[in-house]
């Protein structure tokens, strides 16, 4: 594993900490001043699991009341992701992640074992971001580090309850640290938005442009405005007969419109 001189963070890392799982209110927050701090606490684990409802656990974020909710929180410190298919191992995450040259921690979970990886990921970014903001990056990043077949349900929640680190049951504990740099919030959030812009802006040109359903033959209501439409201008005076004709040309050109009236028989008519 790395282990750096102590490395300050852009801005100090608050985490939240909870009995247990069950537990949704009343926690206690802890903030640490540096990265090396953080990653110091969190890479000394607890001597054992102690139990699905019974482990203590920690939430990368902080909340307003103290209710472990979505609604209720008020900033994201970390990012915290999460490989449970025992498919990538601590080593090749590693590698991948310091060729992608951001600032993250890899350790070991509870159901980690030889030949069968879990591991939990957490990256760095350059500021706290709010739950809207990490939910854009998470979908960058979902598809950026594809190659770490990341689970997404607990990867994708921002407000997700984290075991403390401990001991696996069937291997020690371990952990690598990626020395890179904290990720570019604002910069990839610039990217992101303006490919979903452009995205948005490609489908609605190659959308086709609303059509008038034509009419073999104008609808019953449509011949009877048209007839009408003709007996009025007929009927009009020298004086006023232009006027008469742009009304009535109006009304027959929204019946033609709204598909009640036929093109053809309103020019011939």
């Amino acid at each position: 594993c790395s282990v750096l001189p102590d490395d300050p963070a852009p801005y100090s890392i608050t985490i939240t900490h909870w009995a247990n799982v069950l537990t949704t209110r009343t926690p206690r927050e802890e903030t640490y001043p540096s990265w090396d701090a953080l990653v110091t606490a969190l890479t000394t684990p607890l001597s054992a699991y102690q139990g699905e409802h019974v482990h203590p656990g920690i939430t990368f974020c902080t909340f307003r009341t103290g209710h472990r909710c979505k609604e209720d929180c008020s900033g994201v410190s970390v990012i915290a992701l999460e490989h449970d298919a025992g498919t990538v191992t601590l080593e090749e995450a590693w590698a991948f992640l310091d060729n992608l040259g951001v600032r993250a921690l890899l350790y070991t979970s509870k159901s980690h074992a030889p030949g069968n990886p879990r591991w939990r990921l957490l990256i760095l970014p350059d500021r706290p971001v709010t739950v809207d903001e990490r939910a854009e990056l998470f979908g960058w990043l979902w598809e950026a580090l594809a190659p770490l077949q990341l689970k997404r349900g607990e990867s994708h929640n921002a407000v997700c309850f984290w075991y403390l680190p401990t001991v696996p049951l069937g291997a020690p504990f371990a952990f690598l640290r990626v020395d890179g740099t904290p990720l570019a919030v604002d910069e990839h959030l610039e990217r992101i938005r303006a490919a979903r812009a452009a995205e948005e802006q490609a489908r609605r040109d190659a959308a086709p442009l609303p059509t008038t359903p034509r009419l073999a033959e104008s609808s019953s209501y449509g011949a009877k405005a048209l007839a009408n439409a003709c007996a009025a201008i007929s009927s009009a005076g020298k004086g006023n007969r232009h006027g008469v004709v742009s009304t009535e040309a109006t009304k027959m050109g929204g019946l033609v419109g709204s598909g009640r009236l036929h093109m053809g028989e309103a020019r011939a008519e």
